[in-house]
């Protein structure tokens, strides 16, 4: 069980990302009684890290990792749900970033160059990235 940690509220994310972290962590100690990490504390914490989750109908990995981290993970996400203001504006504060898909249509592809950019920038600044390498639903 991971120890109770709550330097979040100090910390520079916003405040949106610290208030879903303090319900994730809140809600994996209360629902998850026991359970276990493997080799997690041998991570390097001087580095930038990709983490690449499976979430095959659910998001229970992405949350279960975003709980585990003592910094704030940022998210490639499928770009289609950022084309509404309210939401783009919502989903950035949540340090998701929109990934254009060739089913997004072949000329939004050249879009992926600004995230491209922004990625190399959070790793290289020694930050958290996570992407989901199925990349869809299957039913």
């Amino acid at each position: 069980m991971s120890k109770i940690w709550i330097g979040y509220w100090f910390k520079n994310w916003s405040i949106i990302y610290k208030i879903c972290y303090a319900i994730v962590r809140t809600g994996m100690r209360t629902y998850f009684k026991r359970y276990e990490l493997h080799n997690f504390e041998q991570l390097p914490k001087d580095t930038g890290l990709l983490f690449a989750a499976n979430h095959q109908n659910a998001f229970l990995d992405p949350i279960v990792l975003a709980g585990q981290t003592n910094a704030p993970l940022y998210y490639l996400t499928r770009a289609d749900i950022f084309k509404k203001k309210l939401a783009n504006k919502l989903l950035r504060q949540l340090y998701m970033l929109p990934i254009f898909r060739q089913r997004d249509g072949v000329d939004t592809i050249s879009k992926n160059a600004t995230t491209f950019i922004e990625c190399y920038d959070i790793l290289k600044n020694q930050g958290n990235l996570v992407i989901f390498p199925e990349g869809n639903h299957n039913y």
